[in-house]
């Protein structure tokens, strides 16, 4: 029979004894005041008992001797109710009760985990592990004190595992994990609300199994004699991770390499995880105290360095996230030769056709030569190399063997052979007057670098030429000689080649400058030529000076005669020149002639110019006398002749002169006049020489004559006397 009761809400009725006591949690944080009435029906005894707590409080009731005050509660909340004992029947509000280890309320608490703490653990290791879960049922749940629960370790664990304790929702709980399953007792009542997040700790659990991915899950009895359960997930999986272990160890066949060759690389093969590797050196064959190599991100393999010499060991020591780390086996030797090398040569050379010499050293080992930079045969070995007999420049090669070590590359060293120089082009004759540039060139071949040196004559010896003017490049295969004086004319030039090869080779010497002067240009002179009844010839129509006789135009009113090349003169002779004029009607004419004989370019010197007046106009032929003086400089020089109209010409008008008239200009030699030496043969009627004697050189001999003829080709004054 149920009394007092004063709120419908409690939902469950069980069976209360008077040796039983009563735990109950609440599910908020505020203070909660409520009143129990025990009645007993035997000695008929009511007992109100009146309490408080927080959400985490766990309180046991049992009945009480005499009714307690009341306790203090929050506004706003009251949840007061009675409970009649008579019937040994009690009204529980709103939450599940455990009651002698069995669950109380739903029958159903499903639950799933959202995460496991621990992602990876090392095998062997000590893990605490922390899974987190929520409540997905709308029931809650009280594990009683003394209650356990299971949670189930993959079967892949190789032996028993054993945890120190733990806490659930806030409880300590303690137990023994065996292989498959640990039995958890709760030692206090465990109120577990509906709708909220539990995490169960798992401390001090020993990590038996093998590598690999793992799940857990945990399950407990209920009152419908099943079970709840988080059941395991991808979220409550977790990692157990190996130390390293190395299963393929460097090789230990030794190695025998060149300096700086490339050499077959060590390498381990290792499991574990979060694997990283250090390499070592070692001057022993051991895998302890050596050198680390001290490189960053190091891989499995390693390839030994050959850049110095030696003999070293390597091993590798393999760091991952467990420990303890791995050590390989040393490796077997590594041996690094020195690679020899050409450390110096000597290339050689010669002239023309020959052997040559050339040397080289090395650091070590023995020397090669070869004719080419790669492949072939050796040509011979030792410090030094003889050539066969070679006409041009040619290379050969070196290289070094030590041992089974040869030098990377060849060295080159080259026997030159020079060629002597010779002359291919001879330098040609040049003429120029003295406001001209004359060039004299050779043309030479021979190895470079050729040398050049122009010598010039100057009647009697050959002597070096220097630059200054006229001469500029005088030590090269052109000589340049600017605007040369009159003096160079009839010089001679020849060049010398050279190079570091003997003989040196001059050119014949035959090239010969001629030099002509310039003289001023004429003017003021014209011709009047007609051809109705009153003519005017103002023209020279020829002239005659010793084997020239030179016929002119009459029919040009200008100079037509320009450089013209007359005959030779001889110096202290005198010479008859015949001018002819055209017809004309003047009476006063004159006729004048110029000849250079100091040769400096000019007519202004004395001596140098003759006159004849009163020439009459009527197709006259002039005669005039030309006397070459004894000091007259050699060579050709320029001589000019001038007729004027009605006019005498002066020394001064060599250059011009006016109104009518003409000027020309001609070219003669001046030639040193010989001596006479021998004695001629009586009774020859002929002097086959025609060159008479110079003054001062006096020769008798006798002419068959008459007594009024002078023999032929001997002038007056040629001749001393004439004798019968």
């Amino acid at each position: 029979m149920l009394k007092g009761l004063q709120n419908k809400n409690f939902s469950s009725l069980i069976r209360l004894y008077e040796t039983k006591s009563l735990s109950l949690r609440f599910l908020n944080s505020s203070y909660i005041s409520f009143s129990f009435l025990f009645q007993n029906s035997k000695k008929r005894q009511s007992i109100m008992e009146n309490f408080y707590f927080t959400q985490k409080n766990v309180l046991g009731i049992s009945p009480k001797a005499q009714p307690l005050s009341s306790s203090r509660k929050p506004s706003g909340l009251n949840s007061t109710f009675s409970i009649l004992h008579s019937k040994f029947y009690l009204l529980i509000f709103a939450f599940f009760a455990m009651v002698g280890g069995a669950w109380a309320g739903s029958s159903s608490f499903n639950e799933s985990w959202t995460s496991v703490s621990t992602a990876s653990s090392c095998i062997n290791s000590t893990t605490t592990y922390t899974l987190t879960g929520t409540t997905t049922s709308n029931n809650s749940a009280v594990i009683n004190s003394g209650a356990t629960c299971t949670i189930t370790f993959p079967s892949a664990y190789a032996s028993n595992i054993t945890c120190t304790g733990g806490t659930f929702y806030g409880t300590t709980i303690s137990g023994t994990i065996t292989k498959t399953t640990t039995t958890i007792s709760f030692p206090t009542p465990v109120s577990v609300p509906k709708g909220v997040t539990l995490t169960i700790v798992l401390n001090g659990v020993t990590n038996y199994g093998s590598s690999n991915n793992y799940q857990l899950s945990m399950s407990m009895p209920n009152t419908s004699g099943g079970t709840s359960s988080w059941a395991a997930s991808a979220n409550s999986q977790y990692s157990l991770v190996a130390p390293p272990s190395i299963s393929s160890h460097p090789a230990t066949g030794g190695q025998t390499l060149c300096q700086n060759a490339t050499a077959t690389a060590l390498s381990v093969t290792a499991s574990g995880g979060g694997l990283s590797y250090q390499w070592y050196s070692n001057t022993t064959a051991s895998n302890s105290g050596g050198t680390s190599l001290g490189v960053t991100g190091q891989s499995s393999s390693y390839t030994p360095s050959t850049a110095s010499t030696g003999t070293l060991y390597y091993y590798c020591v393999v760091s991952g996230t467990c420990t303890p780390t791995a050590t390989s086996n040393v490796s077997g030797a590594i041996v690094v030769n020195a690679t020899p090398t050409i450390t110096g040569s000597t290339p050689a050379s010669r002239c023309n056709s020959g052997t040559v010499t050339l040397g080289a050293t090395a650091s070590s080992g023995t020397i090669n030569w070869y004719a080419a930079s790669t492949g072939g045969s050796s040509l011979g070995t030792g410090t030094s190399y003889t050539t066969p007999s070679i006409s041009s420049t040619t290379t050969y090669y070196a290289d070094a063997t030590s041992g089974s070590c040869t030098t990377g590359s060849r060295t080159a060293i080259t026997a030159t052979v020079n060629t002597s120089p010779a002359i291919t082009g001879q330098p040609a004759n040049q003429s120029v007057t003295t406001a001209q540039t004359a060039t004299f060139t050779v043309t030479a071949t021979g190895t470079a670098t050729l040398s050049y040196q122009w010598q010039e004559y100057n009647g009697t010896s050959w002597s070096n030429i220097t630059n200054g003017a006229p001469y500029s490049g005088a030590t090269t295969a052109t000589l340049t000689i600017t605007n040369p004086s009159i003096s160079l004319d009839g010089r001679k030039y020849r060049c010398t080649v050279s190079n570091s090869c003997t003989p040196s080779v001059t050119s014949d010497g035959n090239a010969t400058l001629s030099v002509s002067l310039v003289y001023c240009a004429t003017s003021g002179l014209t011709c009047s030529f007609s051809s109705g009844p009153s003519v005017y010839y103002c023209t020279v129509t020829s002239v005659e000076l010793g084997t020239m006789s030179n016929g002119t135009s009459a029919t040009v009113c200008a100079s037509d005669q320009t450089g013209v090349t007359g005959p030779s003169l001889y110096t202290n002779n005198s010479y008859t020149a015949t001018v002819n004029i055209g017809a004309n009607t003047g009476s006063a004419n004159s006729i004048g002639i110029w000849i250079d004989y100091n040769r400096d370019g000019d007519y202004a010197d004395a001596n140098e110019f003759v006159v004849k007046t009163s020439v009459s106009g009527a197709s006259s032929s002039n005669t005039l006398t030309i006397s070459v003086p004894a000091g007259a400089s050699t060579g050709q020089t320029g001589m000019r002749v001038a007729y004027l109209y009605n006019g005498t010409l002066a020394q001064g008008n060599s250059c011009t002169a006016s109104t009518y008239g003409e000027y020309e200009d001609y070219r003669v030699t001046i030639v040193a006049q010989p001596a006479c030496s021998g004695t001629p043969t009586p009774g020859s009627l002929v002097n086959t020489n025609p060159v008479p004697c110079a003054t001062g050189s006096t020769t008798n001999f006798t002419l068959s004559s008459d007594e009024t003829q002078y023999a032929s080709g001997l002038p007056t004054n040629g001749i001393n006397q004439l004798m019968e």
